[in-house]
């Protein structure tokens, strides 16, 4: 089974990057690759995550990395990453709800080395994760 993130979560990613990267941009980095890492995990175990208290499908799970929850939809072909916010917060409705523009990305790039994700920004790292540059 393999891992594709949204267009919607990518966006989250780059959202929660800019927050912290005004105080730290290499903290960013390295928790916007451990959420990367938290999410591509979910290949060996992916009824890990808990059912999301505000919705009570199996279907749609949750795991948590720190504060923040990161939300996915499993399927028989794969794990859809449909969104990453702060975890005090309740689930935005719109945040999985496809969008007509949302559109889904390749299969991430595990192989990818941490050390080469904290130098680059979210964005960067993402595109390398998704497309194997």
């Amino acid at each position: 089974m393999r891992v594709v993130w949204t267009e919607q979560a990518l966006e989250r990613l780059q959202e929660i990057e800019d927050f912290i990267s005004s105080d730290s941009p290499e903290r960013a980095a390295r928790f916007i690759a451990k959420l990367l890492e938290r999410g591509d995990s979910l290949t060996s175990f992916p009824a890990v995550g808990r059912q999301v208290p505000e919705l009570g499908a199996n279907a749609i799970r949750e795991v948590l990395e720190g504060n923040y929850r990161i939300v996915y939809r499993l399927t028989h072909e794969r794990i859809e990453i449909l969104t990453v916010f702060e975890g005090h917060r309740l689930l935005p409705a719109d945040d999985i709800t496809p969008k007509a523009q949302d559109t889904w990305c390749s299969e991430s790039n595990a192989s990818l080395h941490l050390a080469t994700l904290v130098k680059m920004s979210a964005a960067d790292a993402v595109h390398v994760k998704m497309c194997g540059f």
